[in-house]
């Protein structure tokens, strides 16, 4: 019976943790937040089917949220493009607390027969050569221990000290590029009389700040995220950013009911590597959230499925050749086509001035669904005169969008042993 350590209570951990556990592996979590606190206590959009078509119990009807159409403001706050209905209800997707997400599905995986280990903060990986056999923790009296196993799944985070630390022989990529890294402050507010036009509104470089501003109406409360790229945002801003958006949006009051700290996200396309031997990373530390939106709940949970589909056919071969095959499915089937498309033109968006997006919004190219569209400005750029100097910036987001395509397609079908091209210009592109 394999021994298979989980660094970290990641959604695509507890997803490979339940299914490899129910298969007879003796399984175990390491967490450094207590049993209560695992995930943030804030809601997030999830699609209604997401737990039970993975294994897991579903989260309460009386817990979940609507989900909205997403309008975008303009920088200046003078256009908002949306649907022509931005009440209805998007269908299959919900809002689900993390917590709530986390607690059932943990409660799952000890049903199953997982072991966790609350309250231990990962340290560093344990290698021989370039072969992972465990990891370094201190635990809740303060303590330095390691554990060893034969198999590490890494879903301790965008930061994963496992993943930071790995030796440089395992190839796996390790730093954020510019415009990767979203810090975002997040606030549940009390919701004050009145009906808003639109129920979530995401405001581009508010108060000029590379990031996003969102409102997220909600039946009991007001959803308020503030974000900047690359950098924590000060409380001088988040005190600045509030008192703007309740000029825009006066439901929000001013008793905080959750959150209220903030917390960093990888907004990047999927690493071109997350494997070695005795080693896969799943979920977030593997970068599988959305380039756009930070969002990949949905694709860590299919993710760990995945992951546990491949080590049960490796038999307790863990070598880099077996785990490839995870690798393989990962980009092949949580659409990293697309992935890769939103996360060029989120880079090209980061790169322009207030006043380009300002234009963007006036020509039309920004509005419902068109952020996942860049082959549609190439047209609208041309219409409008203003916005001829961007058309290198397009071309360029287009071509590279499109050299990221042709890497995909020839992702190698077997693990390389030398390094390669392809992982070179899919990282740089």
């Amino acid at each position: 019976m394999p021994t298979i350590l989980i660094a970290g209570a990641g959604h695509g951990g507890l997803s490979a943790a339940k299914r490899l556990a129910e298969a007879g592996c003796d399984v175990h979590i390491y967490e450094k937040c207590s049993r209560s606190t695992i995930g943030h206590d804030w809601a997030d959009y999830i699609p209604i089917n997401a737990l039970a078509e993975n294994g897991f119990t579903p989260i309460p009807h009386e817990k979940l949220a609507p989900c909205y159409p997403m309008c975008f403001v303009s920088p200046m706050k003078a256009i908002t493009a949306g649907p022509p209905d931005r009440k209805r209800l998007v269908p299959h997707g919900v809002h689900a607390g993390r917590r709530d997400i986390a607690a059932s599905m943990i409660a799952d995986c000890e049903a199953a027969g997982v072991h966790f280990h609350f309250g231990c903060a990962i340290l560093q990986p344990l290698a021989e050569g370039k072969r992972i056999k465990g990891f370094s923790y201190t635990d809740e009296s303060g303590q330095t221990a390691e554990v060893r196993g034969d198999m590490v799944i890494d879903a301790a985070g965008a930061f994963s000290p496992i993943r930071m630390q790995l030796p440089k022989e395992c190839r796996v990529p390790k730093k954020y590029g510019k415009y990767q890294v979203m810090y975002a402050w997040r606030g549940v507010f009390n919701r004050l009389p009145g009906e808003p036009e639109s129920m979530i509104d995401i405001y581009l470089y508010h108060r000029n700040r590379r990031g996003i501003s969102w409102v997220m109406t909600e039946p009991a409360y007001m959803d308020v995220l503030l974000s900047a790229m690359d950098r924590p945002i000060t409380e001088e801003e988040i005190e600045e950013a509030l008192t703007d958006l309740r000029e825009s949006n006066p439901r929000i009051g001013k008793t905080r009911l959750q959150g209220g700290y903030q917390a960093p996200l990888p907004l990047r396309r999927p690493l071109a590597r997350f494997v070695c031997d005795g080693y896969c990373a799943v979920g977030d530390s593997a970068c599988f959230c959305g380039p756009l939106d930070g969002c990949g709940i949905r694709a860590a949970i299919r993710q760990g499925q995945i992951l546990a589909e491949v080590l049960l056919q490796a038999a307790g071969d863990y070598s880099v050749e077996k785990l490839w095959q995870y690798q393989l499915r990962s980009l092949e089937e949580l659409d990293t086509a697309r992935r890769c498309r939103e996360d060029r033109m989120r880079q090209m968006l980061m790169r322009l001035k207030p006043a380009q997006v300002e234009l963007l919004f006036q020509s039309g190219l920004i509005g419902h669904r068109r952020l996942r569209k860049p082959r549609d400005g190439i047209k609208l750029l041309t219409d409008y005169p203003k916005l001829l100097a961007l058309l290198p910036r397009f071309a360029a987001m287009l071509l590279k969008t499109r050299v990221l395509k042709l890497c995909l397609q020839h992702f190698p079908k077997h693990y390389p042993h030398r390094p390669n091209l392809w992982q070179s210009i899919y990282e740089k592109s």
